[in-house]
């Protein structure tokens, strides 16, 4: 496995996007499959079936494919939790596009735009 930078990475999306004229909206989807596969794969071998999945999301691209893999892992029978870094009015573009499909599954969110929301939700009982 080779590793990038987030530069390169997004350097190779946009080439990906132009020389095989694939939609950033369709990466994001093959992405989140990809993830969801790998997760459900690991969790299979670990004797847990259908388990409770934590996925952490940014606001970006990245977060676009948490969304996705978020509708795939529920399909797979798992329970899914996303976790936001930031808000949800801030998103754009395909992440938007994945988030609302998300949404529309059902899958629960909670939205941590703030510093104060991350040492709330890490504070233990």
């Amino acid at each position: 496995m080779k590793l990038v930078t987030s530069e390169q990475m997004r350097d190779l999306d946009r080439r990906t996007i132009e020389e095989t004229d694939t939609p950033g909206e369709v990466l994001m989807e093959r992405a989140g499959q990809g993830a969801a596969d790998i997760i459900h794969r690991l969790a299979e071998t670990a004797g847990f079936h259908h388990p409770l999945v934590h996925l952490l999301a940014g606001r970006g691209n990245n977060g676009g494919d948490a969304f996705a893999a978020a509708r795939f892992l529920k399909e797979d029978g798992c329970s899914v939790q996303v976790w936001l870094a930031g808000a949800a009015n801030d998103l754009q573009g395909d992440a938007l596009r994945h988030f609302s499909r998300m949404k529309d599954a059902e899958i629960p969110l909670r939205e941590m735009p703030t510093r104060e929301d991350w040492q709330e939700a890490l504070q233990y009982p």
